[in-house]
């Protein structure tokens, strides 16, 4: 399985590249995670969140097998870090690694990574696993490496952040400046889709 949507772009650029094409608003972490709201439209419409995911897996890896999801709601205690890495060894359980996350990942190099209502996770949970994404590997529960350097991550916010709030009130009062200043009447969108990076905003004129 490989990227199909551009052989030479980063899952992350290709990823990115769809959202665009889309019409969806995101945000892009330092980690190099893209945040998106549950509650989102697409192409001006709203849209099911889980069957864009599917979609944007299946046009970036060529499957939509390529989509590992993660419903964070059951990974409110730190412990269950155990369903993603495996048993402590020395622990009954710890040689069947069915099931977790690093024998997925293992199983599909190429994946969209996504982390359902994220808010709802341990905080060290998703630290752990932002963290991963950004070193581009993880380490199971025997020490062995998985490579991440083809996985994008996805994590899906039940509502807005505060960050796209404010990005948005920027996007916002930007559109209506340009149109004053340039005479625009007609109500669409000067402004591609927000992309929101880090501490600063970036915004494509249409």
């Amino acid at each position: 399985m490989k990227n199909t949507f551009n052989q030479s772009a980063t899952p992350l650029s290709a990823a990115e590249a769809l959202l665009q094409q889309w019409g969806m608003d995101y945000l892009v972490e330092p980690d190099g995670t893209i945040a998106i709201e549950r509650d989102f439209r697409r192409d001006g419409k709203r849209a099911s969140t889980y069957k864009s995911a599917e979609e944007l897996a299946e046009k970036m890896f060529g499957s939509r097998d390529a989509l590992i999801v993660l419903h964070m709601a059951q990974y409110t205690q730190k412990h269950e870090i155990m369903k993603i890495i495996g048993v402590p060894l020395g622990f009954a359980g710890a040689d069947d690694d069915s099931g977790t996350l690093t024998r997925r990942l293992r199983e599909h190099p190429c994946a969209l990574l996504v982390l359902d209502e994220v808010e709802k996770g341990h905080p060290e949970i998703v630290k752990m696993l932002k963290e991963a994404v950004a070193k581009k590997e993880i380490m199971d529960n025997k020490g062995q490496r998985v490579s991440l350097a083809n996985v994008t991550m996805l994590t899906i916010m039940s509502s807005p952040s505060q960050e796209m709030l404010a990005a948005r009130q920027t996007k916002m009062g930007l559109e209506l400046a340009i149109r004053a200043t340039e005479g625009i009447q007609n109500p669409v969108q000067v402004f591609k889709p927000l992309r929101f990076k880090g501490a600063g905003l970036t915004m494509f004129r249409a």
